[in-house]
């Protein structure tokens, strides 16, 4: 070989070796740059509280989904039940406000701890030991998300009363 073929072919392969190093560093940053996008759609989704099998809480001040029947026969109540009006306030943090009476039922939200809630209805599924109310939870002037709450979690509150 001639020295301008071996110079060429020298050349050649120098410029080979550095687009294969362009190309592996490519490939890297691409699968830096995907790994970043799914772990930012990941914090996003986790920091949101939802995920794909879970449905969105209610906007603020409304119900979601229907509201079942209560007891209309009072005789079943036990005689510590709040009444209807009653304000009450969650007695520990991480109270569930939930969908529909039942341990099982979907989580609007949680309350925190003497988080104040106006009594809205109250109901004594049949095989429960406790009475679940609907309470709108509120500041004393705005009203908040809705949802009902097991009796148990919840304590007469010590404010006077005052509308929402």
């Amino acid at each position: 070989m001639s020295d301008g073929a071996e110079e060429k072919w020298e050349k050649r392969q120098r410029r080979l070796e550095r687009q294969r190093r362009d190309a592996d560093r490519l490939g890297r940053f691409v699968l830096s740059v995907v790994g970043l996008l799914v772990i930012g759609a990941v914090a996003f989704f986790y920091a949101r509280g939802c995920t794909a099998t879970e449905e969105p809480a209610a906007p603020p001040g409304r119900t979601v989904g229907p509201i079942p029947a209560t007891v209309d026969d009072d005789s079943r109540m036990p005689p510590n039940a709040l009444d209807v009006g009653a304000e009450a306030r969650a007695k520990r943090d991480g109270v569930n406000l939930r969908r529909e009476p039942g341990t099982d039922a979907f989580v609007v939200t949680t309350l925190d701890i003497r988080q104040r809630v106006r009594v809205l209805d109250r109901a004594l599924p049949e095989g429960e030991e406790h009475v679940w109310y609907l309470v709108v939870t509120w500041d004393g002037t705005t009203e908040g998300p809705r949802g009902w709450v097991r009796g148990d979690m919840l304590e007469v509150s010590d404010a006077p009363e005052s509308s929402p």
